[in-house]
């Protein structure tokens, strides 16, 4: 395999996301927001593969990698931002893609399934490394695109004080987010070893071995069993903490009895009260990647 390979899995994994339907109050190839529109992910897709090749060549550091992501998204869509989580958490993955490469040699394109763990923590090991400077850079994006977050007690991103301790304590990008709400599901991502990506990987990965397997149908159904697991922090960030739980239940109750009919009503609920679940989005995202670059899976 080669950089080329592991930047595809990576952009093609953005594609994938966006594009399963239905996905409950987030934009798909059937339904727009009314700023932003699938296109505009698409575009935003599209900017990414040179950032994927810049990540897996280890010529810019991960805080860099995330800013200029996100400025390149910008320079190709006027939507807003569309991919800010989900390059926080594919970054570091096509980092450790990189270093397990050189490790193993794996020319020969036999490094899959097997090795996930050890991908996993290589992840860990590169962004426990990261520093203040990932962390100025880190947050000079959430001011200059108007990103929507929720607010960590200490640390506000819109906040210069908060920008001037980073920078005089010398507080790394790992650290910052440790100090992050519990909602912040991309966050906790980092914090906690990407357990959320390694399970949808995996249960996709099985799901792929029949040959009636559906991608798009999985993606959807492992995008509502994640909903059912956790509040999303998006939904928090945007509409309160009661309504990220109520977002919460309603999976549950769908999971336990799942339908397709069960999750169209579900869209067409989030989109009336213009709900989008974007942390969980983010999350399929990244696990995707882990799902196309090591399970051996073909379109």
């Amino acid at each position: 395999m080669n950089k080329f390979y592991y930047a595809s899995c990576a952009q093609l994994s953005m594609l994938l996301e966006v594009s399963a339907n239905p996905k409950p109050g987030n934009i798909d190839r059937d339904h727009d927001f009314k700023d932003t529109r699938y296109e505009q992910f698409l575009a935003s897709a599209a900017a990414s593969y040179p950032i994927f090749l810049d990540a897996y060549n280890e010529d810019r550091r991960i805080g860099e990698l995330i800013r200029i992501g996100i400025e390149e998204s910008s320079q190709w869509q006027k939507g807003g931002n569309t991919h800010f989580g989900a390059f926080t958490l594919l970054i570091p993955l096509v980092k450790a893609s990189r270093r397990l490469e050189r490790r193993y040699n794996l020319a020969d394109g036999s490094f899959f399934l097997e090795r996930i763990d050890e991908l996993i923590d290589e992840t860990v090991s590169i962004i426990k490394c990261t520093d203040y400077i990932d962390s100025i850079n880190f947050y000079k994006t959430f001011s200059a695109e108007n990103i929507k977050v929720e607010e960590a007690e200490k640390f506000n991103v819109n906040d210069q004080n908060s920008l001037n301790f980073i920078k005089d304590e010398k507080i790394g990008l790992y650290q910052l987010m440790m100090l992050a709400p519990s909602y912040n599901l991309v966050a906790r991502e980092w914090v906690e070893g990407y357990p959320r990506t390694v399970s949808v990987a995996k249960s996709l990965m099985e799901q792929s071995r029949s040959e009636s397997f559906d991608l798009n149908g999985a993606i959807v159904y492992q995008y509502v069993r994640l909903l059912s697991k956790d509040i999303d922090g998006l939904v928090v960030a945007k509409h309160g903490l009661e309504e990220a739980k109520n977002v919460k239940i309603i999976a549950e109750n769908i999971i336990k009895d799942y339908s397709i009919d069960k999750v169209e009503k579900f869209d067409s609920y989030l989109i009336e009260k213009e709900i989008n679940p974007g942390s969980t989005a983010d999350i399929i995202a990244s696990a995707l990647y882990v799902f196309l670059a090591y399970g051996r899976y073909r379109i």
